[in-house]
């Protein structure tokens, strides 16, 4: 749904504050609720706003949440400071290793940071991969050696593309809320067996096989899950065809499972690709479309296709 708010973020030193120009759709509301509606903020941001120093004015004055709002008020919020991050939580974050391959840097600001993943690493830690993940890397690179990190949303290890961390809890309750709400879209590309011929939705539920294996399958008491491909084009040569995939829900697997279910398995699926091969696994997400938090400008990111 469309954000109707005229807002902009301003750093006076190491202070940001996000301000907005009140029009029409603000008229009699109160400050808790136009910040729930048309900035996107959490009950738990709202009362992490409440704590910081010159939290909400208007007009340059002090107000509580509570306060009334009228069109052509300046109503400013004070954000996370230019360089905060969560250093107090308990998580202690290992060293990568010096053999990874480099972080590779999409886009970065004070709230946000995307990243190209390679296949075969991993976003966070699991177990056999402690160290060597992108979660690591994000830390290293900073300079967190204890903390939280926010990850929004992640890839299979031998998925590649677009991964998003927020840097703060404000950006990653609002980025969460953008992805539940299904307004922050990622398009996969992936190269799956044989001939498609035409556009087609997978509408199946999706459940893990058993606790002791990280398979997934389609099942009727699975969790709801709706897969969404269109043709690129077709490889006659290697007899395989190029999808672009959007998703709903984001299960673990989704796209693997749906695309094996439709007999289209993608190509070097080890899981679910009988026909896998020593190849990597043909799935990326190349596509990212956004918008950034507070002033909601829509961005979109796009990654090169080495799949």
């Amino acid at each position: 749904m469309e954000v109707k708010c005229n807002s902009k973020i301003v750093v006076e030193g190491s202070s940001r504050h996000v301000v907005v120009l009140v029009g029409s759709e603000g008229e009699d509301m109160t400050i808790h609720t136009y910040l729930k509606k048309f900035l996107r903020c959490t009950e738990n941001m709202i009362r992490r706003v409440k704590r910081r120093e010159d939290g909400v004015c208007i007009n340059s004055e002090y107000r509580f949440m509570n306060a009334i709002l009228h069109s052509g008020d300046e109503l400013s919020v004070r954000l996370t400071d230019v360089g905060f991050l969560d250093r107090d939580s308990v998580s202690i974050w290992a060293k990568p290793p010096k053999d990874m391959p480099p972080l590779q840097i999409l886009y970065e600001d004070d709230d946000l940071i995307f990243l190209n993943k390679g296949p075969g690493v991993c976003c966070h830690p699991s177990p056999g991969h402690y160290a060597d993940t992108l979660s690591n890397q994000v830390a290293d690179h900073l300079g967190l050696d204890q903390g939280r990190m926010f990850p929004i949303g992640r890839l299979d290890m031998d998925t590649s593309g677009i991964v998003l961390f927020a840097k703060n809890q404000d950006a990653a309750s609002i980025m969460t809320n953008e992805r539940e709400n299904g307004n922050y879209e990622k398009t996969y590309l992936a190269w799956v067996e044989g001939e498609v011929t035409m556009d087609f939705d997978v509408d199946m539920p999706i459940r893990k096989i058993s606790e002791d294996y990280l398979l997934r399958e389609v099942h009727p008491d699975g969790q709801e899950a709706i897969t969404h491909a269109k043709v690129v084009r077709f490889d006659k040569a290697r007899n395989r065809t190029l999808l672009s995939i959007e998703i709903e829900h984001g299960r673990t697997h989704q796209i693997r499972v749906h695309m094996a279910y439709a007999n289209h398995p993608i190509c070097g699926d080890v899981l679910y690709n009988p026909k896998a091969g020593e190849e990597s696994m043909k799935l990326m997400a190349y596509r990212v479309r956004y918008r950034m938090p507070y002033i909601w400008e829509e961005k979109e990111i796009i990654v090169s296709n080495h799949i």
